[in-house]
């Protein structure tokens, strides 16, 4: 008996409905002893239902919600899984939530799932009823202090299922079904407690806020209530009380007439003196405001002083002269004056006026104040006195010579006068000194001059001068014209004579000092035109016998920068990714130069130090230091310096193994041209049981950035783990490791019949032609799409291919409708439910067995993904968490020669570069648009026969 599968196709039914709905036949026609016969398998995932259908379910919080059932007609037999809130899975058909919390409200849903696909229920939506736990006020204040008239809004909420309703109850127990507390205007009777009640159908919570109103004293009370009191000196004032009504209880002060204050409601004054009376106020306030309230109070007493204008108690008068003095006294009531003559006659007056004194008007006055509570008495000494007749100097010099710092002698100043002179000595700046004896110590040059002696009594005066000669140096009196004291010049510059004079008796010599040293005797600098050794101090030195003294001018003479040097002076430097570099630029100009490096938008003087802190490879290139001064901002000097970084090795991207016979191995990865100098390769590989083997990469096939090499000689049906190692001289880099499993090989075959023999001869004939021509393919789409951004993609569907021409045993994947440049086709969207992903960084494809026996396992393509540090790609949208997103790869050229300043931009590197996806659903995007569908296929299989 033989059998034989024939060529198979897929008939895809209702090819327009989606494919997770669309039963799909397959239609095998089979040879046995002559007879044909057909068998069809039929594959269907209808609609997912939940049982009891109804979308909102409500339960109680701490209850069991069960019985919740999840059907769908499919087959083979569907899994379900149901999904939830915060994570939540339950893996089976019925949901049964056991002691449900209030976190367990939310959305839920079932998904079923078999080989056609996956299938999804509608929502259901679980809401967990529980009573209020905590209300919450907002503001959160619980004790509001507030003042009247002014308002109040608190909002009174609670975390409740159902939702809760509210109450406010206030202090008059009034209640309000309302959630916000509001009152407009605040009154006194609006002191109290307000309470909030949150409730539902399952309980309630309190909460409750303390409002106190404030006001100020709305009026002042005074006890005994007059508003006036008289009393006599030595009475007693009091006791008066002050009150008032106001929240919250006043304070209260007492104000004198004199400003002192009493803190204390009740006012007592015992003892009044005639200084007491005046205006009593009461104040009485609070935080909010404040009243107050006076009393007069009067005083009545006898003179205790009698006050005499002018105050003078004695007078020495000359003859002729007049007099008159008045007399005053304060008392209550008012006084009457009375002046008691030397004679004894009495005046009953209260001015003591005489127009020409004689010698018998010498003794005392007396004035006498008096009321009807008693009387005062006060009086006055006149004498008859003359001027001073002559003025005498000891010594009797009227002219004096002297030095500045020395001493002017004691000169002293006399005169016969009734009553004693007094005497001034006035200075020639106007200062007077109030003695008969002039002595001065450390003359100075503004002392010279006329001193005068005034002898002077209330009769008359005298005068008398002396003149007085200071000799001095100049001192710090040497001034220039023009008056400049620093000049600052262009280089080529005039600079105009430049005059040196000084104060100073006798006159003064005077002498330059040049910056190198050089004297000139002279008054005047004259220097014409400017270059740069004449900048520096120029020093003016005046002297004459007494002393000397020195001024200076400085000259700064200005010049661009005309050469500029770099420390350190190596270049180029050559600095290993992630230091530091630090160049210092220095230029020689005045005034001090600002500098600028390549890519600073500033000019400054700290600029001159160029420092690139963990340097990246993108900044190898050259840098241009730039110097200018405010002489001319458009004119500079400048020097560059170029710097190279040199990178460490990076690990191999995207690596993939396919095991292309029982023997031979295919590896491809995609290398990273930025690192420089250039990377080597080494391939290691093992098995389980045999420690790692090294082969040195010389040969690879290299298409811009994708690596392609085979490796020979390895031993049928054996597991090999594979990595690459990249490495330059500052280390090395692994990738990671990849597995395949090498094919049977035919002797294995060796017992089928000489016929079966023989078509398999041709068959692997073919197979070797069809390979050769697969690998030619590939290496034309590996120069082709590392031009664009599909590399990755080809890597994978042409391993797939070759995978699949070259085992006996079959591949069962094939790409049916090309979509784009390396076979994409059109997807719905829908993972297949034998596809998964091993890990988040490696996405693992295994296809769907169609056979009973262990003989058909088919080997993985894995294709490493890494993760990126940053954004995602701008062209693909993660569809959920679990999702890996990848890396962008950028396609460079590889280095054919050593690169001496690569021109590679920061931007450059940063930039996406419409990179390629695989993702667990087994499909590769090289953008949001192309997408690969792997259909199932069944191909023919020869039948051993023993």
């Amino acid at each position: 008996m033989r059998e034989h599968l024939n060529d198979t196709k897929n008939i895809i039914t209702n090819s327009d409905m989606p494919k997770y709905l669309t039963p799909f036949f397959f239609s095998f026609t089979c040879v046995l002893e002559k007879q044909i016969k057909t068998i069809v398998i039929h594959i269907e995932l209808s609609d997912v239902t939940i049982s009891p259908a109804a979308p909102v379910i409500n339960a109680t919080e701490n209850t069991t919600v069960e019985n919740i059932r999840c059907t769908a007609l499919c087959w083979p037999e569907c899994s379900f899984i149901w999904t939830g809130p915060s994570g939540f899975i339950s893996y089976g058909d019925i949901l049964r939530l056991s002691n449900i919390q209030r976190s367990n409200s939310g959305l839920y849903r079932c998904q079923a799932t078999n080989v056609v696909g996956t299938n999804y229920s509608n929502f259901i939506d679980i809401k967990v009823q529980h009573s209020p736990d905590k209300i919450s006020l907002f503001p959160s204040i619980t004790n509001y202090t507030m003042i009247e008239g002014r308002s109040i809004n608190v909002t009174c909420s609670a975390v409740c299922e159902p939702a809760c309703d509210f109450e406010w109850t206030y202090p008059s127990y009034t209640k309000h079904n309302i959630n916000i507390l509001q009152i407009e205007s605040l009154q006194g009777t609006d002191n109290g407690t307000y309470t909030c009640r949150a409730y539902n159908i399952l309980g309630y919570k309190e909460s409750a806020i303390m409002v106190t109103i404030n006001f100020a004293p709305k009026a002042i009370f005074l006890s005994p209530s007059n508003s006036n009191y008289t009393k006599k000196e030595g009475d007693t004032l009091g006791s008066i009380v002050c009150s008032a009504d106001c929240n919250p209880a006043c304070s209260f002060t007492w104000t004198y007439p004199d400003g002192t204050k009493q803190y204390n409601e009740s006012l007592i004054r015992y003892s009044l003196e005639k200084n007491h009376d005046g205006i009593y106020t009461c104040k009485g306030f609070n935080d909010v405001g404040y009243q107050e309230k006076k009393i007069t109070v009067s005083i009545n007493y006898s003179p205790d002083k009698i006050s005499l204008f002018p105050s003078i108690t004695n007078y020495t008068k000359s003859e002729g002269d007049s007099i008159s003095v008045e007399c005053s006294a304060v008392c209550e009531p008012s006084c009457d004056f009375e002046w008691t003559f030397p004679n004894y006659t009495k005046h009953n007056i209260k001015i003591l006026q005489i127009e020409s004194l004689q010698g018998t008007d010498n003794g005392t006055y007396t004035c006498r104040a008096y009321n009807k509570i008693g009387y005062k008495e006060s009086a006055i000494m006149v004498t008859i006195n003359y001027g001073p007749k002559a003025i005498v100097l000891s010594p009797s010099d009227f002219n004096y010579t002297k030095k500045e710092g020395d001493t002017l002698g004691n000169i002293v100043c006399s005169s016969e006068c009734n009553p004693a002179c007094s005497f001034t000595w006035a200075y020639p700046d106007g200062t007077k000194h109030y003695n008969a004896s002039l002595h001065r110590y450390q003359l100075q040059k503004n002392h010279e001059g006329i001193y005068t002696c005034k002898a002077f009594n209330i009769v008359g005066f005298k005068e008398e001068s002396i003149t007085v000669t200071i000799n001095y140096d100049p001192g710090n009196s040497i001034f220039f014209s023009p008056s400049n004291t620093n000049y600052v010049m262009m280089e080529g510059d005039t600079l105009g004579d430049i005059t040196c004079s000084a104060n100073c008796k006798p006159s003064c010599t005077f002498e330059w000092t040049y910056p190198n040293g050089t004297k000139y005797l002279d008054s005047t600098l004259g220097i014409g035109r400017l270059n740069r050794t004449h900048a520096g101090v120029y020093k003016c030195k005046g002297y004459n016998h007494i002393g000397s003294s020195e001024k200076t001018i400085t000259v700064a003479v200005n010049y661009p920068p005309e050469s500029i040097r770099l420390s350190p002076t190596n270049t180029p430097f050559i600095v290993r990714e992630f230091t530091t570099v630090r160049v210092t630029c220095e230029a020689d100009c005045i005034p001090t130069c600002t500098y600028q490096w390549t890519g600073q938008n500033t000019w400054t003087s700290v600029n001159r130090h160029l420092t690139l802190t963990s340097i990246r490879r993108t900044a190898t290139g050259s840098y241009i230091c730039r110097a200018r001064n405010i002489i001319n901002s458009y004119r500079y000097a400048e020097t560059s310096v170029s710097i190279i970084v040199h990178t460490l090795p990076t690990k191999a991207a995207k690596m993939t193994a396919i095991c292309t016979g029982s023997t031979a191995v295919s590896i491809a990865w995609i290398g990273d041209m930025t690192v420089f100098p250039k990377q080597n390769y080494e391939l290691h590989y093992r098995t389980s049981s045999k420690p790692s083997k090294t082969l040195s990469i010389s040969n690879s096939t290299n298409q811009q950035n994708i690596y392609l090499i085979h490796v020979q000689n390895l031993n049928p049906l054996t597991k090999y783990m594979f990595k690459i190692v990249a490495d330059n001289y500052l280390g090395h880099a692994d990738s990671e490791e990849v597995s395949c499993t090498t094919l049977a090989s035919e002797a294995e075959d060796s017992e089928v019949n000489g016929a079966l023999i023989g078509g398999v001869i041709l068959i692997s004939l073919a197979v070797l032609m069809f390979a050769v021509m697969i690998t030619m393919i590939l290496m034309y789409r590996f120069r082709r799409n590392t031009e664009g951004t599909q590399s990755q993609s080809c890597i994978h569907e042409c391993f797939t291919k070759i995978f699949r021409s070259s085992k006996d045993n079959e591949g069962i994947y094939e790409n049916t409708q090309p979509a784009s440049e390396c076979g994409n086709l059109e997807s719905n969207g829908k993972k297949d439910s034998k596809v998964a992903a091993k890990n988040k960084t490696e996405n693992t494809y295994e296809p769907i067995q169609r056979g009973k026996s262990d003989r058909q396992q088919y080997t993985k393509i894995q294709v490493p993904a890494v993760k990126t540090a940053g954004k995602k790609d701008s062209g693909v949208a993660a569809k959920n968490n679990s999702e890996n997103t990848y890396e962008p790869i950028q396609s460079l050229k590889p280095y054919t020669t050593k690169p001496t300043v690569p021109n590679v931009k920061a931007a450059d590197l940063r930039k996406p570069l419409n990179p390629q996806y695989v993702n667990i659903e087994g499909k590769t995007k090289t953008n949001p648009d192309e997408k690969i569908a792997l259909r199932p296929i069944v191909k023919l299989r020869p039948i051993r026969k023993t």
